[in-house]
């Protein structure tokens, strides 16, 4: 698992670095483990080829089949992980390629860079211009500047673009090259950044120089041109006077020839005259532009040129003028009045003419509609033709009804015909899908669960058979139908296919009949096999304990040689099962199935085997019982020897006293050194009782039992070896004990008093050490501290280690004190005991605290310096980025990039934050760790001060950039956009003031003009207001940016729109001027003033009704219109007014004093103040009525942002409903979760729009309560959408848990109700031979099951009804209930059917059970009995106890003819039952009767073979008697013929006769 887990996945080179060190120490411990598995794995082959006795066969088999696994395990692993170690090799290898490749690409980047940068500063250091080079030169320099420009632009945002790559790249792989080459690399980008900075500013300031240059040459060129423009116009001008003359002339000519009657001339001189108006008219664009030419040219150079030049064009371009516009009025007349002539002349010969076009015109009309019909006619012609002969052409056969029917027809019978070809195919499928089914079914091994298994299969396959029989009825009725619709040919292939489905049907069927027949022949056999051998087995293991070496409790050698005959009876039975278990695996191997019968066949063959071999055993045990009598008599004398020598000894042991002199324990220790003497010379008389003992004892536990309660001579070894050594052992350790007793009373007292000294000055020594090291300083490097940590925990280790030996002198001196506490040194061992115990909690407490101090200090420095080691470069090298971040930029999208680089490496410092205040807890906790302030946490505050002040520096630095940025983007953006806007409004204005006509010589066009030109003005001065905004953008951009040279460029481009306009300023002012000398007429000034101050007074009452400024935009923007329109009457009116004042300020100079000079002067005065209060009043409006517009857009943005999206969420969260399917159930949840997630978001929206309400509502004057009505709504449904999303978040996730559940009660319960069908449907198909007390406990376990479960049915059905009711209406239940339904129904079913099963299955056991009952309690009878015969006792020698046990022989015979006529009884029983109800129970039960009446008749034989021996005994004791009495009768006899013979005769022939005499009398008593 560990392998599995070093997976090189999307990890970066650090990562994956750590992850090979990992996959090292990993390697290493793999090839450790391989070296430990392969000396085991030969420690394993060793133990297997030298096959010891002593392990079983079965246990080195095992152990070789682990060994083997072990192996392949172990290999299988070392390739994997082989693999998966140079895969990760070669991933480090590619990862640092591709680092180190990206690395080279940057640096070649910046290298490519940094040669154009040096490439261009040597072109231009090349160049260098002189005063004498001409314009052309000039201008090529200045392209070759503005063409280096945009390449430039390019190299920067490629700089910047490849600067942020860098700061991207050290970012992600700093740590994965070398400090160097960061700093090399920062350091290369910050050269760089300088060159191209240094490269734009010479670039920058050379160009300027040349600008200057070519502006000065320019200026002289300019001259030059304008001398040449001037004598242009003057050669138009008179060309077109010269051109004007001639026709004026033609003209002449013309009107002279105008009185001529005749047609033809009047038409030709018409014809003359049109083409001279023509070549006018073509003129006129020319000398229209000619005009325009010189008045620009005029008005472009005014100021350039002298009065007298500038007057005598203008006079000459007016005479022009006025020439051109005489000619073409003389021309219209003329032209005018030949119309009329030649129109006079044309009526009257267009008359007739009229007349004969009219019926011309009928007659042609006449003959298009005739030739129209005959079009038409022929066209329909055609068409009938070509229809009549293509219905002459088709056949009647092609009518579309009849195709129609026909094609009906036949696609009726196609679809019938593949509906009764796929239903062959179909069933021809499921009949190929059984026979496959029934291929797989094979019994590949003789095991009764296997058997079972494929029988319960092949039941199953039946039941598929019975019910693809019914399809095949349907589809052959199916097929007959439509054979007698069909043709002769599809009918025989149907037919053909139906009698092919038929046969492998019916082959089919006959394969499951014969496999389901084998099937059950196969089962009792498997049955009988497992019962034989295993019958077989263990009463080869009973016997072979029973055989085995003192293996025979409470049997004696002559009961030992009597079961030894019974056991070679018993195995002659055995025998016969084994050559039946032979047999059985014979008729096996051809029983039909590919069984694998080499495991039955090797299990026989071992029982042959072990069979033989007890055979053998069972011979040598009857050798071993002939040679235990010898050796009791010279036993039981060494134990009478020894029992003398004990009493002696231990009356010679002393008495103990509690407490005696030094004297007096001498003496007694030398006593008793001489009884342990003596008691040790008697140990080889024990040792020689023991080695007869033993011996003796082992020859009888061969045969029988070291515990047997019958063999009184092994007892009487047996106690008295015991009794021998217990008491010999017994006499030594008293003896010892005595000695060693008195010895630790001398000895004990010195030796503790002598550790309690030495234990003491070794605490005083390590107090003195602890001393030291407290006084040593704290250290500045972690490796210090744990060294100090290293050495401290060795102090207390050693201090752990003397534990015990300081325990050991407490409790030796506690027990001196308890056991002599009157003793004169018990003072002294309190003191010292005291004394012990504070030194040593003492040394403890205070080792323990230092090393805790310690490891802290350790982990704290550690923690620190890691960090420390991290922070720092890392910081450093983000100052060196800071440097080359560059100035900001002026373009906004450059900005945006600014932007995201300031983010990324804010979220740098974000993500390196937590390091940050690891080291900040680190060194706090250094800091204010216990102890005096020492140079280490100086250093570590210093380099914490250090640190810190380098983040907060560079985050500082980073967020006031960020906020640099932002502010401008914003200033930037708005900068650019008024400048464009600017560009065209200056365009505009000056394409207005260019394009005005030329001063007019009426009053009231000049008014009018006048006026227009005020209102150029008027809009100039407002651009001019704007151009001041730009400038002030400008100066605050330019404070933000910082570069000179972006300061340059923003003043450049405010130069290009501020230049224009000033221009257009002057030439207005000058326009003005001259309008208003125009103007300037004193007979005008008073009906000018009566209108102006009638307008003034008209104006001021419309300003005093304006309506209060409003907060709604509509209204603002109304309001502000009116305004404008109100300011630009003003503005059309600030000329006249300006005239007015000039005018009347002249006449005031030439009017004399007196009354009407100062009634012009109020007038004047009072015109003035209206006019100024008029104008102050409006600027303000106008000033008020922009800044609440702006407002009001702004909060009306925020409310077209947010309101829709309160609808559109409204929409959605209608779509959100609780619904009981769990795929929209999870999409809803999600959905409003990321609803969710988006409201929060625009809180801040929200948060904003408020704030601009508030503002617009203390801007505004009138409508705040509909803006505060609205602020309020929005809130409102913010408020409730946020509510409403909550609770329905909640809803959702609610219903999402509990259909959960429900799933999960359902799944439960349909695998465990599924698990009931599958036990059900294998007793099903096992039928009558699934009745067994295994099957009765699987059932009654599933019952078990499903009584658990019922409470669980129950809760689902309420849960689902719950769920069902708490569903939203419309919403769809029945799935849910349909489930519920289905899995309540299973349930009951299978219950029901389980249950039936259980009851039926345990009323057919039950008998059995009773049956089975009376068979264990016959078994224990035979038992008893076999107990009672082995129990009695041993054959009497006296008549009396022989009847007696004669009698109990007879008693005995009388139980066993009962058991036996019982059994009998038994086994005619189960022999009805069998025929009843064949299970494997009754099978086993008989067999078990067979054998019981076996064992019945062996024990009945044995007590037969009892019976005779006791009475053949009986009688052998009767004779014994019998002789007896006749041989005390005959000594009786003897005797009194003794008496009568005692005195021996003296004479030979006496003696001869007494001698006969005693002779017969000898052989009478014998």
């Amino acid at each position: 698992m560990r392998t599995k887990q070093i997976k090189p996945l999307d990890l970066n080179l650090a990562e994956l670095q750590d992850l090979l060190c990992q996959a090292k120490v990993l390697d290493r411990e793999l090839k450790d483990l391989s070296t430990l598995v392969n000396q085991e794995l030969e420690c394993v082959n060793q133990i297997i080829i030298s096959q010891p006795q002593e392990v079983p066969a079965q246990l080195l088999k095992a152990l070789e089949k682990d060994a083997k696994n072990l192996q392949k395990s172990l290999s299988s692993v070392s390739d994997t992980w082989s693999s998966r170690f140079l895969h990760l090799q070669s991933a480090v290898e590619v990862k640092k390629t591709r680092v180190l490749s990206q690395h080279e690409q940057l640096e070649g980047s910046l290298q490519d860079l940094r040669a154009w940068v040096g490439s261009t500063n040597l072109l231009l250091n090349s160049e260098e211009y002189s005063e004498e080079t001409n314009t052309d030169s000039l201008k090529h320099c200045l392209q070759q500047y503005e063409d280096l420009k945009q390449p430039m632009a390019e190299r920067k945002s490629q700089l910047d673009a490849l600067a942020f790559d860098i700061q991207f790249f050290i970012s992600e792989h700093a740590q994965d090259l070398s400090p160097q080459q960061n700093r090399q690399m920062l350091r290369l980008l910050n050269e760089l950044q300088r060159s191209f900075q240094d490269l734009v500013e010479q670039t920058a300031a050379q160009m300027d120089a040349l600008q200057g240059h070519f502006q000065q040459m320019e200026q002289a060129a300019q001259v030059k041109t304008l001398q040449k423009q001037q004598n242009t116009c003057h050669q138009k001008l008179e060309d077109l006077c010269n051109w004007l003359g001639q026709a004026e002339s033609a003209l002449a000519g013309h009107q002279g020839r105008a009185t001529q009657q005749d047609l033809s001339a009047l038409q030709k001189n018409q014809s003359d005259l049109k083409d001279l108006q023509d070549d006018i008219q073509n003129r006129a664009t020319s000398f229209a532009s000619v005009v325009k030419d010189i008045e620009g040219f005029l008005e472009e150079n005014q100021a350039k040129l002298s009065p007298h030049e500038l007057t005598a064009l203008r006079e000459k371009l007016h005479q022009a003028k006025e020439q051109y516009e005489a000619l073409q009025e003389r021309t219209r007349v003329a032209q005018k009045e030949l119309e009329e002539v030649v129109t006079s002349a044309v009526q009257q010969e267009t008359e007739k003419c009229t007349r004969l076009g009219s019926h011309l015109h009928v007659l042609l009309g006449q003959y298009q509609q005739f030739q129209s019909c005959t079009d038409s006619l022929q066209a329909w012609i055609q068409a009938c033709e070509a229809n009549v002969e293509k219905l002459l052409s088709d056949t009647i056969a092609s009518d579309p009804g009849v195709l129609q029917q026909q094609l009906a027809t036949t696609k009726k019978a196609i679809a019938r015909s593949q509906s009764v070809q796929e239903s062959l195919e179909s069933l021809l499928q499921s009949i190929r899908e059984v026979e496959q089914n029934l291929e797989e079914e094979q019994v590949v091994s003789l095991s009764l669960g296997v058997i079972q298994e494929a029988l319960a299969t092949n039941m199953k396959l039946k039941q598929d058979i019975a019910r693809q029989k019914s399809s095949l009825e349907a589809t052959r009725e199916m097929v007959t139908r439509f054979m007698e619709a069909a043709d002769n040919t599809t009918a025989a292939v149907l037919q053909g296919k139906l009698a092919e489905v038929s046969q492998r049907f019916q082959q089919l069927c006959l394969q499951q009949q014969e496999k389901e027949s084998s099937l059950k022949k196969l089962l009792p056999q498997a049955e009988m096999f497992e019962h034989l051998s295993d019958k077989l087995q263990q009463f080869m293991e009973n016997k072979s304990r029973m055989l085995a070496s003192g293996n025979q409790p409470d049997q004696d050698i002559a009961h030992f040689f009597q079961q030894i005959q019974e056991l070679n009876s018993e195995m002659e039975d055995q025998q016969e099962n084994l050559e039946t278990l032979e047999n059985l695996v014979t008729e096996l191997s051809s029983c039909g199935f590919a069984l694998d019968l080499s495991q039955h066949q090797d299990r026989v063959q071992n029982l042959r085997k072990d069979f033989t071999e007890l055979q053998k055993t069972v011979k040598e045990r009857e050798e071993d019982a002939s040679s235990c009598q010898e050796q009791l008599d010279e036993f039981r004398k060494l134990v009478r020897t020894f029992q003398k020598w004990l009493k002696e000894t231990e009356g010679n042991i002393p008495p103990t006293e509690t407490f005696m002199s030094t004297k007096e324990l001498e003496k007694q220790i030398e006593h008793l050194k001489g009884l342990l003497d003596d008691w040790a010379s008697k140990g080889s008389l024990v040792e020689e009782i023991n080695c007869k003992g033993t011996s003796l004892e082992n020859l009888i536990v061969e045969i029988t039992a070291p515990d047997s309660q019958a063999k009184t001579d092994l007892t009487e070894i047996q106690c008295d070896m015991s009794d021998v050594n217990l008491k010999y052992e017994k006499l030594g350790g008293v003896l010892q004990e005595h000695q060693e007793s008195l010895q630790a009373v001398l000895s004990r007292m010195q030796e503790v008093q002598k550790e309690a000294g030495s234990v003491l000055q070794w605490l005083e020594s390590k107090e003195e050490v602890l001393k030291a090291m407290d006084a040593s300083s704290s250290p500045t490097k972690p490796e210090t501290v744990r060294a100090q940590a290293e050495s401290n925990k060795a102090f207390l280790a050693e201090l752990e280690q003397n534990s015990p030996k300081i325990q050991k002198v407490k409790e030796a001196l506690a027990g001196l004190l308890m056991t002599y506490p009157n003793s004169q040194e018990a003072q002294n061992w309190k003191e010292m005991q005291e004394e012990l115990n504070s030194r040593w909690e003492r040394a403890t407490e205070v080792t323990m605290a230092r090393q805790r101090q310690l490891e802290e200090s350790a982990s704290h420095l550690a923690s620190f310096q890691a960090a420390e080691s991290q922070l720092r470069p890392w910081l450093m090298e983000k100052e060196l980025m800071m440097g080359v971040l560059g100035p900001l930029s002026i373009d906004p999208n450059m900005l945006t990039a600014q932007k995201q680089q300031v983010q990324f490496m804010l979220k740098e410092f974000e993500a390196r934050r937590q390091q940050h205040e690891q080291l900040n807890e680190a060194a706090q906790g250094i800091l204010t760790g216990p102890g005096d302030v020492s140079p280490s946490t100086s250093q570590v505050q210093k380099e914490l001060q250090s640190i810190n002040q380098k983040w907060i520096e560079l985050t500082d630095k980073l967020n006031s950039r960020s906020s640099q940025i932002d502010q401008a983007i914003v200033k930037s953006t708005q900068y650019q956009e008024l400048l464009q806007d600017l560009s065209e409004k200056v365009k505009a204005v000056g394409q207005r003031l260019s394009g005005q006509s030329a001063i007019s010589t009426q009053p009231e066009a000049v008014k009018q003009q006048l006026e227009e030109t005020s209102e150029i003005r008027s809009d100039v001065e407002q651009l001019d207001h704007e151009i001041k905004e730009a400038q002030t953008l400008c100066d605050e951009l330019s404070v933000l940016i910082g570069e000179q040279y972006l300061k340059d460029e923003l003043k450049k481009r405010l130069e290009t729109v501020a230049l224009p306009l000033q221009g257009l300023e002057d030439l207005a002012a000058d326009r003005m001027n001259r309008l208003q000398a125009a103007l300037a007429s004193t007979q005008q000034f008073q009906q000018m003033f009566d209108e102006l101050r009638t307008w003034l007074d008209d104006k001021q009452s419309q300003q005093a009704k304006n309506c209060p400024i409003s907060a709604k935009l509509e209204r603002l923007q109304s309001q502000l219109q009116e305004n404008e329109e109100f300011q630009k009457s003003l503005n059309q009116h600030s000329g006249s007014y300006e005239v007015i004042v000039a005018e009347g300020e002249s006449l005031l100079l030439s009017v004399p004093p007196g009354e009407e000079k100062k009634t012009l002067q109020n007038q004047l005065v009072e015109l003035k103040s209206h006019w100024e209060e008029l104008s102050k009043k409006t600027a303000d409006r106008q000033s008020r009525l922009k800044d609440c517009l702006q407002k009001a857009q702004k909060y009306q943005w925020h409310v077209e942002d947010l309101v829709p999206w309160i609808e559109d969420c409204k929409a959605k969260m209608s779509d959100l409903q609780v619904t009981l399917d769990p795929v929209q159930l999870e999409s809803s949840l999600l959905r409003s979760k990321a609803m969710l997630s988006e409201v929060e978001k625009r809180r801040s929206l929200l948060e904003i729009l408020n704030s601009a309400a508030d503002i617009l509502i203390n801007s505004s004057e009138t409508d705040e309560d509909d803006i505060r009505d609205e602020k309020a709504g929005i809130n409102q449904n913010m408020d409730s959408i946020t509510e409403e999303l909550q609770a329905k978040t909640g809803s959702l996730e609610e219903m999402t848990q509990r259909l959960k559940e429900f799933q999960e009660s359902f799944k439960n319960i349909e695998k465990k109700v599924e698990g009931a069908k599958h036990q059900l449907e294998i007793f099903d198909a096992l039928g009558s031979q699934a009745c067994s007390n295994k099957n009765l406990e699987k059932l009654r376990a599933q019952q078990e099951v499903l009584q658990t479960l019922e409470p669980q049915v129950d809760y689902l059905r309420n849960f689902t009804w719950g769920l069902v009711e708490d569903a939203p209406d419309g919403s769809d239940a029945s799935q849910l209930l349909h489930q519920a339904e289905v899995t309540q129904q299973e349930f009951l079913e299978v219950k029901q059917r389980v249950n039936s099963s259980c009851m039926t299955m345990e009323n057919k056991l039950e008998g059995i059970g009773q049956f089975h009952c009376r068979v264990r309690e016959m078994f224990s009878q035979l038992a008893d009995l076999d107990d009672e015969l082995d129990g009695m006792g041993a054959i009497g020698r006296d008549t009396d106890s022989l009847q007696s046990q004669i009698e109990d022989v007879r008693l005995f015979l009388h139980k066993i003819q009962a058991l036996r006529l019982d059994i009998e009884a038994s086994e005619a029983e189960c022999r009805q039952m069998l025929e009843e109800e064949g299970t494997l129970d009754l099978l086993g039960l008989k067999r078990e009767l067979e054998a019981l009446n076996k064992q019945c008749g062996k024990l009945t034989e044995r007590s037969r073979a009892r019976q005779e021996q006791l009475e053949l005994t009986l009688g052998r004791v009767e004779d014994f008697y019998r002789k007896l009495k006749a041989l005390n009768d005959m000594t009786t006899a003897a005797e009194e013929g003794e008496a009568l013979q005692w005195v021996v005769g003296t004479e030979v022939d006496l003696i001869n006769q007494q001698l006969a005499d005693f002779k017969v009398s000898l052989a009478l008593a014998f």
